[in-house]
């Protein structure tokens, strides 16, 4: 049941003066039949949603907008710089790991529900904005003049830009540091021992026209990197280079011959590896 006598809903109708005045003057008279229901808080608003900071400078709700402003971008660009930065290499080889690629979307769901209370806080501020200008006259047609001549819009202009001037920020610090290629560095130093040896066994076998049956007829190699656990050769002559660094430990990449038209040819790939943690060059 309403609690908004008609003289009331004209006052509102004064202050909604602008764009969208039939929608929010009917959101209020739903919101004000349900008062007493869980409709009464719950609606959904477009505007809200795709430029919330925007629509509340635009709706005059000042102090929710820098409450968003100054809580939600903060959150939103650190979530956006760990999800840059998360090991990808890690969270694929723990199926436990928490991703920070999540958190953007953990905040999306959230601002989500902005727009399922924006029409009720507008509601607020308007029937506050009326209860203040009934204090100071009782004449409804007074009412409604300073109603009118001050409606419960802004400007956007200054939000809009402050906005820009905020994503140009995030989209940039991200860009800057955005980004963990360590994991896969580490790798491709794996693949430079292991280059080593694939080299001399291209020799080797130009030179005998057969693969080597074991490491030690290549010879000794030198500089071999504290980052190399093992490399052995495998009766295949695939160079198996175990990795004595975390979150590889133990685990290998492969270069693997074949013979064409008389010479050797060589792949890169890894048996135990997902892909997010091999080069590009290395991934089959």
């Amino acid at each position: 049941m309403s609690l908004i006598s008609s003289d009331s809903w004209a006052l509102y109708s004064a202050a909604l003066a602008g764009p969208r005045h039939d929608y929010y003057l009917t959101a209020f008279k739903r919101i004000d039949a349900h008062r007493n229901s869980w409709r009464a808080w719950v609606s959904w608003n477009w505007a809200a949603l795709i430029g919330t900071f925007i629509w509340l400078r635009y709706r005059k709700l000042y102090a929710w907008s820098w409450a968003y402003l100054f809580v939600s971008l903060p959150a939103i660009l650190l979530a956006h710089f760990f999800a840059a930065n998360t090991d990808k290499c890690a969270a694929a080889l723990n199926a436990h790991w928490i991703s920070w690629s999540a958190v953007p979307l953990i905040l999306l769901l959230l601002n989500l529900s902005f727009p399922l209370f924006a029409s009720r806080l507008y509601f607020h501020y308007v029937s506050s904005r009326i209860a203040a200008v009934q204090r100071d006259t009782n004449v409804v047609d007074a009412q409604i003049k300073r109603l009118g001549s001050s409606p419960a819009v802004g400007g956007c202009l200054g939000p809009a830009l402050c906005l820009l001037a905020c994503l140009i920020l995030v989209l940039g610090v991200v860009g800057t540091y955005g980004g963990n290629y360590i994991t896969r560095a580490k790798v491709g130093e794996l693949i430079l021992a292991g280059t080593d040896y694939r080299n001399r066994i291209s020799q080797y076998f130009e030179e005998h026209q057969r693969i080597p049956s074991g490491i030690k007829e290549l010879g000794e190699l030198t500089g071999s990197s504290r980052l190399v656990q093992a490399i052995a050769l495998e009766a295949d002559g695939t160079v198996k280079v175990t990795a004595n660094f975390s979150p590889l430990q133990g685990r290998s990449v492969l270069l693997t011959p074949s013979v064409r038209d008389g010479k050797l040819e060589w792949a890169c790939h890894s048996r135990d590896l997902p892909s997010q943690c091999l080069p590009a060059s290395c991934r089959r």
